[in-house]
């Protein structure tokens, strides 16, 4: 902290009521005392409590205070984030990178509260050895999420804000396998994005004719769909026009090469993993999502899945997120497409006007959500 931010700092702190500074004198004692957030890199009580009167603003007192009693509400510069860890985040502001712990109130349920592509406030830190502060998440406009895979009663959202989430499958190595292909897409129009579907490794593949087979329903359904290859360049070029300007998200199993697509289609260097031979498939090398800014869209690259849970989506929705199914005027209201007597549905199925996988894919996840099957 320079001598002149400092210098005024004490002023402000010397005009306070004796209420507010004693309140300050008490958050940032105990932030010093247990050696949290700031109070852990601070040199002295005096030079902590100056920090927390400039995070929280001009103009701001502690009267300002989140609900809890915990974290200040204060305004600040606008941020979006591109990389999340533990208590703390990275925020891309006026052409820089900053380093952001993470408010308390939102450090307490992280995985839910903040994701890289959020827009949130944040303070800037008052000398370039600190680190600012975000408090604030701003509002969104679509996420990407599923249930915490350690406690499923919880959210974890994976990306926020996305204009297309690119749903990046092999074509062979590992196998194409349209039962995640199918959750994806239920998860994706839930949180509001467009689905993008993007087959990757299309070099490898023998049976194109084969390959169109699989991926026709998808295009039916009108999402657009992508066979390319990062090794060779095959279809690359289409693929960079179409997400020119927008703000994307990659998500797929391990293997299926996102890391190689960033790096073909960005001329970026991120490391790629194999795939395993003994089991064909992949290994994760993405372990946190981290947003990359490439020369006409950014792309958020996101950990590599081997199943996909879906966040608050009921037995009764999930017909709503096939849109094959819309308007067939089942016989009763309810239906599940499941066991109904004169489903129609199911009569479309064995007439060949609905795919029979795609109806397969929707009753292993109608079964996942605990409805009859």
């Amino acid at each position: 902290m320079n001598r002149k931010t400092k210098k005024r700092l004490q002023e402000r702190l010397a005009a306070m009521d004796t209420r507010a500074r004693d309140k300050l004198y008490k958050r940032a004692g105990r932030m010093y005392r247990t050696k949290t957030g700031a109070g852990a890199r601070a040199r002295s009580l005096d030079d902590l409590v100056l920090y927390l009167l400039h995070i929280d603003g001009p103009g701001e007192t502690l009267d300002s205070e989140h609900p809890d009693g915990e974290a200040p509400i204060y305004a600040g510069r606008e941020g979006l984030v591109v990389g999340v860890a533990h208590r703390c985040c990275y925020v891309h502001a006026g052409g820089e990178v900053i380093t952001c712990d993470v408010a308390k109130h939102l450090a307490r349920t992280q995985r839910a509260a903040l994701a890289v592509g959020d827009r949130v406030l944040y303070a800037e830190p008052p000398d370039p050895e600190s680190r600012g502060l975000v408090s604030h998440v701003l509002p969104r406009e679509t996420t990407l999420s599923r249930p915490d895979p350690r406690t499923p009663n919880r959210q974890r959202v994976l990306v926020a804000n996305i204009d297309r989430v690119l749903i990046v499958a092999a074509a062979r190595s590992p196998p194409l396998r349209p039962g995640l292909i199918d959750r994806l897409l239920v998860a994706i129009q839930a949180g509001g994005a467009l689905p993008v579907l993007v087959i990757n490794k299309a070099d490898l593949v023998d049976d194109r004719a084969a390959l169109e087979v699989t991926i026709r329903p998808y295009r039916a359904l009108g999402v657009q769909t992508f066979v390319v290859s990062a090794g060779t360049g095959e279809g690359m070029g289409e693929l960079r026009a179409a997400l020119e300007g927008a703000l994307c998200a990659l998500v797929g199993h391990s293997g299926v090469g996102k890391s190689s697509l960033l790096n073909a289609l960005g001329g970026l260097e991120i490391r790629v993993g194999e795939v395993r031979e003994y089991d064909g498939k992949g290994r994760h090398t993405t372990s946190a999502s981290r947003l990359y800014d490439l020369d006409g869209a950014r792309i958020i690259d996101t950990p590599g899945v081997r199943s996909f849970g879906l966040w608050q989506i009921t037995l009764k929705e999930l017909g709503t997120y096939f849109p094959e199914y819309e308007g067939r005027g089942c016989r009763y209201t309810d239906c599940t497409h499941s066991h109904e007597p004169e489903c129609e549905v199911k009569l479309a199925v064995e007439a060949g006007e609905i795919p029979r996988a795609r109806h397969e894919s929707y009753l292993r996840i109608a079964e996942s959500l605990g409805g009859t099957v």
